[in-house]
């Protein structure tokens, strides 16, 4: 079946996010669609400034983490996510 991203198709090799769990504080447990499974500190990754420091500042926030649905990427509430592309690379 093909994938699609708010009605448009996503282009093959597009890696997906499938799972998400927090699993401390700052680190993130992600399976992708391509089978890659990895654990991610967020702080190697993410400046905790604008959008991201309410994320970390509430453990009970951080651990809100969904695989947003239409984008299959990591998400919080209130519209924010991150790249799958550049999760996966920092897996890899």
């Amino acid at each position: 079946m093909d994938r699609h991203i708010d009605g448009i198709p996503v282009p093959r090799g597009l890696v997906c996010v499938v799972a998400v769990l927090a699993i401390g504080p700052t680190t993130l447990r992600i399976a992708f669609d391509d089978g890659l499974t990895g654990e991610l500190d967020l702080n190697d990754y993410v400046t905790w400034t604008g959008v991201f420091a309410p994320v970390k500042a509430d453990p009970a926030r951080f651990a809100e983490v969904f695989v947003d649905p239409e984008a299959h990427t990591v998400a919080w509430p209130g519209d924010i996510d991150l790249d799958s592309e550049a999760l996966h690379a920092r897996i890899s």
